[in-house]
């Protein structure tokens, strides 16, 4: 069921800098690209020596250039964000205390930045691998407020309320999402799955026809099948 969900973010923490990004969203990658390339940093040098670190896989010296500045800028979110990316990425690397590492950064790039949506996307993406479904909720439903607009954060925020086991709301949120792209296979998907998980055996029917009439009779239409249980 998790594996299903996880195309919406299609966040694979892979030794690319890149591959931090939503692969296949423009508003994510544009986000980032902002705020690698904002000239009024002001301390460039630091910045740009971290930003390269990781783009060649190189976390560890990005920590360990972070942290060496961090204190001469203290209240510079993106940095504080930046380094909590890099343990982010190491702990993919074995070492999964990094995880907290990571989380201790975005919080601080948070409370500087409150309304960065970027950051806030990232941040439920690590609550959820922490297992804290709710936080990872809470946060990005805070994405989704600041950008009303979203197809892709309403998407994960209707994934996030389906993980943190809110089976009827992560319906809600898929069908409210239909009511604008009745097409979606995600938002069909996600709403056969919540249906079926709330009991809802006609509305999981329903979005599983709707999906069956746009999409192909592939291995993955067959698992979600057999998981909203129509025979």
């Amino acid at each position: 069921m998790k594996s299903k969900f996880k195309k919406f973010t299609k966040i694979t923490i892979v030794s690319s800098f890149s591959a931090i990004l939503l692969a296949s969203c423009a508003e994510n990658r544009s986000s980032y690209i902002s705020l690698l390339s904002d000239g009024r940093e002001r301390n460039l040098s630091t910045f740009d020596r971290a930003s390269k670190a990781i783009s060649k896989g190189q976390y560890g010296d990005a920590s360990r250039i972070l942290n060496q500045n961090l204190l001469a800028n203290v209240v510079d979110a993106r940095l504080h964000f930046l380094n909590g990316l890099s343990y982010h990425l190491q702990a993919y690397r074995g070492n999964f205390n990094n995880l907290l590492l990571a989380q201790h950064g975005y919080r601080v790039a948070l409370r500087l930045d409150p309304y960065n949506a970027l950051y806030l996307r990232q941040m439920s993406i690590l609550e959820e691998q922490l297992g804290d479904f709710q936080s990872a909720l809470r946060y990005q439903a805070e994405a989704a407020v600041l950008k009303p607009n979203s197809i892709l954060d309403r998407k994960l925020t209707a994934r996030s309320a389906y993980l943190s086991g809110s089976f009827e709301e992560a319906l809600i949120l898929f069908e409210s999402l239909l009511a604008d792209t009745p097409d979606d296979a995600e938002a069909l998907s996600g709403a056969a799955i919540s249906a079926a998980a709330s009991g809802d055996a006609v509305r999981a029917q329903e979005h599983l026809k709707a999906l069956s009439s746009i999409s192909k009779q592939s291995e993955d239409f067959a698992f979600l099948r057999e998981r909203v249980e129509i025979p």
